[in-house]
Parts: structure tokens; C-alpha cells; sequence
């Protein structure tokens, strides 16, 4: 008898709150995204309703979910719901040079200069959109004016000299470790929850990025790209709060040079645990290929045992080729054919 009475005002309570929830607007837009109204359009817009025509079956079924009126009728306020997905920093490294340079490339030239930073900041600004982004900058010569590419608040560090990259860095720390270091201090000190780095030559697509992110820190405490069975990817990475401490100090804790061992290698180790310091040498660059080749197959295997680093539900960083028609993606090293690929599909 208790429990009819109990049904009955939990039924009285509850009907009123749905009819509530249904007048909340969505916060979407109401442009049908079609292929002739590329995806990256209907972003910015506040919609009444929202179509799917002209996408796949799997991208329309990531929309709907996404876009369902069920998602909106939390009770939570909206802009508590836009909390509960939010980037409180983006940090990112940055150096543009004219001249030749002495280290292998991938890519296209465009996106090693300013002229690909426009792109840049559009594809962050729109699928990230952090609260604030911080730029580490190895003493680049060649400087972008970012203040007229965003509204985004940004801060500029900018090192007394340029590190160098990873394959021929004469100090500790080649220029991108120098700027993920940093981050992760400024993060750390900043008290934020995530840590998230996107290269300055990244770039990503889908409004779940950062969601899907957050939802595989909460297995572990870094989200590395997927890459080889002897490497990771982290040209987009994250980190946790809980991580952001024990990761640095791991860091700090190899004595090898960039230069002797790439930096992908001492994430894994970094993010692994109970691991004697002394097999981090197994990773250890050396002239006999087939001897390096043993050596991170070992460190591989044992990295794979003890690791508390998770790889992105996403792709693709370097990897290819990459599929344009997925609801969540990144890529760096982009060439030209790939740049306007990304650009046809958000409309940039």
C-alpha cells in the first residue's frame, strides 16, 4: 500500500518536471547539416531544430544521440551541462623558421608556418573551445599575430633559446618536450582537471572530442593517441589532475636525452608504473637497427604490463589514411590533398 502511494506522488512529482524539461531550448543549431552545408557550420549557431540529411549511417547516428532533446532534459541548467564537457586549457608548443631545415619532415610545408595557423586556431576554437590556451614559443624567429586569429584568451611563453627538435636538440629537452613540461606545470599550478595538448600542427573535428576524452581519463590517468606496437601518439594527448604530478616527476626522473630517446618512448615509461628505472635504456636509440628493434620490443612488452596511460577512442594523429566521415577525429602532418579534405568537411 506504502509503495502505490509512493509511485503515485513520485508519478505527480515527476510529469510537471518532464513538461518543464521540454520547453528547454536545445543549444544546437537548427541548420540541417548536409553535404552542402559542411559540418563545421552548424556549430555557432542556436538552433530550434536539428536534421541529419546528407550524413552517413554512422556519422547520423553519432547526431542523433549527440542532438537528441533527451539529452537536454536533464535537470542540470545548461550551462551546467556545458561545464561538465569543458576545456579549461589548451596547450600547445609553436616554431616557424624560413630556413632550411636539418630533420626529417612529414606533411605539408604549410602547416610548419603562419599560414596554417588561421586553421588552427578555427578547428580549436570551434570543436575544443578551451577557456584559455597557453603557447610555448622555442624562440621561434617567425611569430604568428594569434590576437587576429581568435577571441580566445591566450598567453605566450616564450623561451631565451630554441631547444631544437628531437633529432638533432642539443639540450635535454628537444622545444615540443619543453613546451608539454611547461604545460603541465602551468596546468598543475593552475588546479585545472585536465591537461590537454594539441601540436601546432593538429588538427581535430567533432563537438564529443573533449567528452570522449574525459570519459577515457577516467579509466586511467593520460590518454595517449594510438600508434605502432612500439610507440604511442601525442600530438593530441591529455592528462589528469591526479596524473599531472606523478607523470612530471617520472619525466624529470630519465637521465637519456630526447636526442637518445624519442619522446613518445618516455611518455610510455613515464605513464607506466612499477618499473625499475634502468629499463629505459632498452629504448635507447642506436646506429644497429636490428639491436634498437629488440630493445623496444622488450620495452614494449614491458610497458604493456604495467601501463596507466589509455589510448584515444579516436584517431588518427600520423596514422592513415584517415576517414573524413567519422564523428570524432584528429590528424597532424597534414598534406595539402588532407588540409582541403578537413577544410570541405567543416566549411573553414
Amino acid at each position: 500500500m506504502r509503495s502505490r502511494q509512493f509511485t503515485a506522488k513520485l508519478r505527480n512529482f515527476v510529469l510537471p518536471c518532464n513538461f518543464l524539461t521540454r520547453s528547454i531550448p536545445s543549444p544546437l543549431s537548427a541548420t540541417t547539416i548536409s553535404h552542402s552545408e559542411p559540418r563545421g557550420a552548424a556549430y555557432h549557431e542556436a538552433p530550434a531544430r536539428v536534421t541529419c540529411a546528407g550524413l552517413s549511417d554512422h556519422q547520423a547516428k553519432y547526431f542523433d544521440e549527440a542532438h537528441s532533446p533527451l539529452r537536454w532534459q536533464h535537470p542540470l541548467s545548461l550551462a551546467a551541462q556545458d561545464r561538465l564537457v569543458a576545456c579549461e586549457l589548451v596547450t600547445t608548443g609553436w616554431y616557424a623558421s624560413d630556413q632550411a631545415r636539418s630533420y626529417v619532415t612529414a606533411g605539408d610545408d604549410l602547416i610548419r608556418g603562419v599560414q596554417f595557423r588561421p586553421l588552427w586556431w578555427r578547428s580549436v576554437d570551434t570543436f575544443i573551445q578551451p577557456e584559455h590556451v597557453l603557447i610555448v614559443d622555442s624562440a621561434s624567429p617567425v611569430k604568428p599575430d594569434d590576437a587576429a586569429f581568435t577571441s580566445t584568451k591566450f598567453q605566450r611563453v616564450e623561451l631565451l633559446m630554441n631547444p631544437g627538435h628531437a633529432q638533432n636538440g642539443r639540450t635535454h629537452y628537444c622545444g615540443y618536450m619543453a613546451g608539454v613540461i611547461l604545460g603541465l606545470e602551468f596546468a598543475l599550478h593552475n588546479d585545472v582537471e585536465m591537461f590537454l595538448y594539441v601540436e601546432q600542427d593538429a588538427l581535430v573535428f567533432g563537438r564529443a572530442i573533449v567528452e570522449r576524452t574525459k570519459d577515457a581519463l577516467r579509466r586511467k590517468d593520460l590518454v595517449f593517441g594510438a600508434g605502432s606496437f612500439f610507440g604511442i601518439q601525442q600530438s593530441y594527448f591529455a592528462a589528469n589532475k591526479k596524473g599531472i604530478r606523478r607523470f612530471l616527476s617520472a619525466l624529470h626522473a630519465i637521465d637519456y636525452t630526447d636526442k637518445q630517446i624519442a619522446p613518445e618512448h618516455k611518455f610510455m615509461f613515464a605513464a607506466s608504473r612499477f618499473l625499475p628505472s634502468p629499463l629505459v635504456g632498452l629504448a635507447v636509440y642506436t646506429k644497429y637497427r636490428p639491436l634498437t628493434r629488440l630493445g623496444l620490443t622488450l620495452f614494449a612488452l614491458a610497458c604493456a604490463t604495467s601501463k596507466n596511460y589509455a589510448v584515444l577512442p579516436f584517431g588518427y594523429g600520423r596514422t592513415r589514411p584517415i576517414n573524413f566521415d567519422d564523428d570524432v577525429f584528429y590528424f597532424q602532418h597534414g598534406t595539402a590533398d588532407e588540409i582541403l579534405a578537413y577544410k570541405r568537411v567543416t566549411g573553414f
